[in-house]
């Protein structure tokens, strides 16, 4: 709609994440007072901010703002179609945007169900299956693809260690309503009891996400959609604060356990706060320790320099992998075809799957008429960033010896070596 570019790539997921936000302080406005609505809407975004690299490179906004609408609808509306509605659409888009998105809303299916009944949840399921199949009747989207790369990602494997962080971030997004309601003075016990099948629905949910997503290269920001309902239970526990009491107040008595909630709900602050400064100093070196304006304008000059032949940004070794994969969309925004990526192509090897021949014959009829490697590289060198074994190259011998069997160094810049098609005639120089 606005034409290629970083920035309308990266729109659509911003403007999901602003919209959750908003859609959440309506929702908690409506449910309990303003004033306790604007601190729980400040939390939710405070933890949400622990992921905020995410919004611009994944679909988690996207899939945050579809729990959030369906929340809203489900616990403020009571007409029945609008409560299908609130289920189905959001459902379909999940299952799209990732196929275990659908475990997501189980506890809102949990909670919709008093108002639904089963009946009324099995159309909205039916109706959800059949709008997450419309993509497939897209040109070019087949279920033969989609099914093949569905059940390689079974052979990736599993890893404990790529467990324990999605672990530890439950233990922090659970503690906040046991801390909170204890603060509150709330019988957590009781509250367990009346809240059970919710409560339980999305812990087994949360677990069953952390265990698909211990995969190689998969994080925390898997939980992010969880994050809603977390903050719906603490909108429950004021709730029954104020039915008890009669208005809101932070109770504050001397007792072992309200101490103990207050310091562990601060150090569940803390946590997050710290961890998300570690990420934001982490991606600020990596962006200040490069020159990427630089890069990019000596990569518009090599394409002014060549003009009318095809060109990719394609791979060295490891160490320059950081440096250069953000300037590989530059020249596919110009027009030009993406032949190869490596994080795909890492996918592909870790579940069994070779560099398609067609690709190979691609290299060998030059359809990529210019390569730009990192400069001093030896191109398609570098190791399986993701993969078990990381001593593993990601391109394959073939796919090396045919680049090199047809192409060659023509001439180096600042930035880039530059790889010619053999035979390529009358080069434009």
């Amino acid at each position: 709609m606005l034409g290629p570019s970083f920035i309308t790539a990266k729109l659509s997921g911003i403007i999901a994440l602003l919209c959750a936000v908003v859609i959440s302080w309506v929702w908690f406005a409506k449910l309990i007072d303003k004033k306790s609505a604007f601190l729980l809407v400040g939390l939710e975004t405070w933890i949400l901010f622990h992921w905020h690299h995410i919004y611009f490179i994944r679909p988690d906004s996207m899939m945050l703002l579809c729990v959030v609408v369906s929340m809203y609808l489900i616990t403020t509306k009571q007409n029945r179609w609008v409560l299908i509605l609130a289920l189905t659409i959001p459902l379909a888009i999940m299952a799209n945007l990732k196929i275990h998105g659908v475990i997501y809303f189980l506890p809102i299916i949990v909670i919709a169900y008093p108002r639904l009944g089963l009946k009324n949840l099995s159309y909205a399921g039916c109706l959800a299956l059949l709008l997450a199949t419309l993509p497939f009747f897209v040109p070019q989207i087949y279920w033969n693809n989609y099914l093949l790369w569905l059940f390689q990602s079974i052979y990736h494997g599993f890893s404990i260690s790529n467990l324990i962080p999605k672990v530890m971030m439950l233990i922090v997004l659970f503690l906040l309503p046991i801390t909170i309601g204890t603060i509150y003075g709330v019988n957590m016990r009781s509250f367990y009891v009346r809240n059970k099948p919710t409560i339980l629905t999305l812990l087994c949910s949360a677990l069953v996400i952390s265990i698909i997503a211990s995969k190689g290269g998969s994080g925390t920001n898997h939980l992010i959609p969880f994050v809603p309902i977390v903050c719906y239970l603490i909108v429950l526990l004021v709730c029954e604060r104020k039915k008890a009491d009669g208005h809101l107040r932070v109770v504050v008595r001397p007792t072992f356990s309200t101490k103990l909630s207050s310091i562990l709900l601060a150090l569940v602050l803390v946590v997050i706060t710290v961890s998300g400064i570690s990420t934001e100093k982490r991606l600020f070196k990596m962006i200040v320790a490069s020159d990427k304006i630089e890069m990019a304008q000596e990569l518009q000059s090599i394409a002014k320099f060549y003009p009318g032949k095809t060109m990719e940004v394609g791979y060295g070794e490891e160490k320059s992998y950081n440096e250069y994969d953000d300037l590989i969309p530059l020249l596919v925004f110009h027009g030009n075809p993406l032949l190869i990526e490596a994080v795909a192509l890492g996918d592909m090897t870790q579940a069994g799957l070779p560099i398609p021949p067609a690709t190979i014959k691609s290299m060998q009829e030059g359809v990529i008429q210019i390569w730009l490697i990192p400069v001093g590289n030896i191109p398609f060198a570098m190791n399986d960033r993701l993969g078990k074994d990381s001593e593993n190259q990601v391109f394959s011998e073939l796919f090396r010896q045919t680049f090199f069997e047809n192409y060659q160094l023509d001439s180096s810049t600042a930035f880039f070596d530059i790889w010619i098609y053999r035979n390529e005639k009358n080069m434009n120089k």
